[in-house]
């Protein structure tokens, strides 16, 4: 339901249904604030896939966020009503 409720959530809103989010996309689709997003990437030992895109020998990049994994995230620490 959870997860249903955020894909109604990402089309009534600018995000797309894109398979990889930017940073402030998932921070839209999730709700989580950014602080709290950051180690909950895989990078940090956490469970949510992301991706860097960078050119070769530049130091910056793109963080993309899998939709998936925050979707799945999000549903694997879902409460269930009492």
């Amino acid at each position: 339901m959870l997860v249903f409720w955020l894909l109604m959530k990402a089309k009534s809103s600018t995000t797309s249904l894109a398979a990889w989010l930017r940073i402030p996309e998932a921070i839209n689709l999730s709700g989580i604030p950014r602080a709290s997003l950051y180690p909950l990437f895989d990078f940090n030992g956490g469970s949510i896939r992301t991706s860097s895109i960078r050119q070769k020998g530049k130091a910056r990049g793109i963080r993309l966020i899998s939709r998936d994994s925050l979707l799945s995230f999000i549903e694997s620490n879902a409460e269930t009503p009492a």
